[in-house]
Order: structure tokens, then sequence, then C-alpha cells
């Protein structure tokens, strides 16, 4: 959780400061039964919901999945069999963005 509040701080302020709102959230997971969220992390899911972080060795430690950005992660591998929806709001650095479109 300390990697996750240092980021917090690093990050605090800048353009890469956004995440979704608890009312988007509980939207999209009322709607759309979205109830997995991408780019998140311990301090901020979602009630109800599962993330998968960005720090794979510790995420799981806290309930998460392993990062998305890893090939044949356990969320890829269950929305490419079962299907579904997430809720991501991913950085707005551009390599990164990109990745998340082109999965």
């Amino acid at each position: 959780v300390k990697r996750y509040d240092t980021l917090r701080m690093v990050l605090s302020g800048t353009g890469l400061d956004y995440r979704l709102s608890a009312e988007t959230l509980a939207s999209l997971s009322r709607e759309l039964k979205a109830n997995i969220e991408l780019c998140s992390n311990p301090r901020s899911v979602f009630e109800g919901n599962t993330f998968s972080g960005i720090f794979s060795d510790i995420d799981p430690l806290f309930g998460g999945s392993r990062s998305f950005i890893e090939p044949n992660n356990t969320v890829e591998l269950l929305l490419k069999s079962q299907g579904g929806s997430v809720a991501v709001l991913p950085t707005l650095e551009s390599n990164t963005a990109s990745y998340f479109i082109k999965r």
C-alpha cells in the first residue's frame, strides 16, 4: 500500500491524477455489470468490485488480480472465456493508453 501512497503523492495535481468517481463506478456496476476495475488499487476500488492494479507482486495480497498489462493475466483469461465488462480509466500517458485500446 505504501507504493500506492507514494504514487498518489507523485501524481497528485498532475494530468495523470484521474479516477472514476464512486457514482460512475456504481452506475457501471449496476447498468453494465462492470465489477472489475483495471488500473485501480486496494485503496480506491469501489465496494464489491475486484481490481487489477499495477503492482503485480503485492496486489494479490490485497485481493487484487495481477496487472492487466501482463500477458495472460487472470482478468484477461476470464474475459476471453466468459466475456464481461470492466471499468478502466487508463493513464493519459500515450503509450500506456494505446496498450489498453489495442486490447
